[in-house]
């Protein structure tokens, strides 16, 4: 990989339930790809060099940088995002610090299809965004293929959404959501890649997850009001900014963001309205299908 001048990067969101949707993308652009070079074998793995990804992102992010084609990871978050989303019982819910959900089935999901791979043991750079809760280190963290730790474990602390998921605690340290503070992680991957391979170029595929919602809320709120507000309505909208750097620093040509427009943000948890995200995403990738595919094919000036 040292010999390229370009390389190509895949960032994809934090989002949930919502991860089906980048996911029915990845899985369209695959099947497209394949029929185009008449090669069902082809994964589009094949066509990124290196991947970011926080909370939801990391789960896809690290179940394709280790051979899971993009059909087949569309295919387990289908089967089995009901199970992940599984609510604890009521009595244990009732206590102030209990979230909503039980992370015991997305634990055994990421072992069953992660295993025991180290970060350090991957065949590419992959940068996963976590926080760091113990007040003695600097709060971000991001997880890369030179740590030696499992990419099951990066992944599970990286997914440790607040609210919905217990926080992850290891040797003493805890850990919850990377979207805390990069729920976009473009310019992690960007950051990561210029460090690593400062002479290379970089060009970015970034999938918003939560999508772009109108923002209709006006004046002055209450604390819990802002709490709110800024929790479902500029967490997610942080990739623009991130977005708008890359492009400054790595050209508009080079960075490709994917977001569909819907009227209402959708809930990270509502595992029912699966098949409507489904039918949003499919929408859209037929109207930028013909600029996607020309974006990736162009590495490696395929």
């Amino acid at each position: 990989m040292t010999d390229k001048t370009f390389r190509t990067g895949l960032s994809v969101c934090g989002g949930g339930m919502l991860g089906i949707g980048p996911l029915t993308l990845l899985k369209n652009l695959e099947k497209d790809l394949q029929d185009e070079f008449g090669d069902n074998q082809i994964q589009i793995q094949n066509f990124f060099d290196c991947y970011a990804g926080t909370s939801t992102g990391s789960i896809i992010t690290a179940l394709l940088v280790t051979g899971h084609s993009a059909q087949k990871t569309f295919d387990l978050f289908k089967t089995n995002v009901k199970s992940i989303f599984t609510k604890y019982p009521l009595y244990k819910r009732i206590k102030p610090k209990c979230p909503t959900y039980d992370h015991t089935n997305l634990f055994r999901l990421l072992k069953v299809y992660l295993g025991n791979v180290k970060m350090n043991e991957l065949p590419c750079p992959i940068f996963i965004p976590t926080t760091r809760m113990n007040g003695k280190k600097a709060v971000e963290k991001v997880w890369d293929n030179r740590d030696d730790e499992l990419l099951r474990f990066a992944v599970e602390t990286s997914a440790a959404a607040p609210t919905y998921f217990d926080v992850i605690e290891k040797d003493g340290q805890s850990y919850c959501d990377g979207g805390l503070w990069a729920n976009d992680a473009t310019m992690v991957l960007e950051s990561g890649m210029k460090i690593r391979f400062p002479e290379s170029k970089l060009r970015v595929l970034v999938l918003n997850t939560g999508m772009s919602v109108p923002n209709t809320a006006y004046g002055n709120k209450s604390l819990l009001g802002w709490a709110k507000y800024l929790i479902n309505d500029w967490v997610a909208r942080t990739g623009n900014s991130n977005c708008f750097e890359a492009m400054a620093n790595l050209g508009k040509e080079n960075v490709l963001r994917i977001s569909p427009s819907i009227d209402e943000p959708i809930g990270l948890d509502k595992v029912d309205r699966l098949d409507e995200v489904i039918e949003i995403w499919e929408t859209h990738y037929a109207e930028v299908k013909k600029d996607l595919l020309a974006f990736v094919k162009k590495r490696n000036n395929i």
